[in-house]
């Protein structure tokens, strides 16, 4: 058993197969935000029917226990990567089988994924009734409302900022366009000077020549 002992001391490993339950009995961060991200990509992405698909929209104890079971997923097609596959590679190089390789692992996990997909769909845990009967606490309707009203609020602060810091930037391009147009009619009105005192100047060097060649 010690040299399997990596799959639960190293860290990849051990965040996949961990309870989709912490120690305090709250949902597990990471199966809940698989869960959550499953769901976004099932229902806006792909635009399957929350019946006919691995995920749905809560409550969170539900979302982490189907983020669970992707994470199991993931296991066992790691394993197919690390385990299985180089044996197979060293089998067709010793010539004990040939098989190809990228053929026989897209059937694999394509086997694996319908597997989960069925699975997820008949699962008995993800049937409402019996899922807040086994395994949400009294006034989970409640925690789940106000969890909603949280993250709504979150993001309308986020959103806030988001337009202040905007408005902000709005407000800093409109000064530089105006010190800019400031600056430029200011170099105009400078050269429009310097022009008029060049061209006086320029009719008094004249009269100045003339007078002393009519005196001579």
């Amino acid at each position: 058993m010690a040299k399997w002992s990596f799959l639960y001391t190293n860290s990849v490993f051990r965040k996949l197969l961990n309870s989709e339950r912490e120690e305090n009995g709250d949902p597990n961060s990471f199966h809940l935000k698989l869960g959550a991200e499953g769901y976004r990509i099932q229902s806006r992405v792909l635009r399957i029917p929350t019946r006919w698909g691995a995920f749905s929209s809560g409550p969170y104890a539900l979302q982490a226990y189907e983020g669970s079971q992707l994470a199991l997923l993931f296991f066992y097609i790691l394993l197919w990567f690390i385990y299985v596959l180089p044996a197979l590679a060293l089998a067709n190089w010793i010539g004990l089988c040939s098989v190809g390789l990228t053929w026989i692992t897209s059937r694999a996990i394509a086997f694996m994924i319908a597997c989960y997909w069925l699975g997820m769909i008949f699962d008995p845990r993800r049937s409402n009734p019996r899922f807040h009967d086994t395994r949400l606490q009294p006034g989970w309707r409640e925690q789940h409302v106000q969890d909603r009203l949280r993250q709504l609020s979150l993001r309308q602060r986020e959103l806030n900022l988001w337009l202040r810091r905007n408005a902000l930037e709005r407000e800093k391009l409109q000064l530089e366009k105006e010190y800019r147009m400031d600056l430029q009619q200011k170099i105009e009105k400078d050269v429009l000077d310097k022009g008029r005192e060049s061209v006086l100047q320029d009719m008094i060097d004249i009269m100045q020549s003339t007078a002393s060649s009519k005196s001579h």
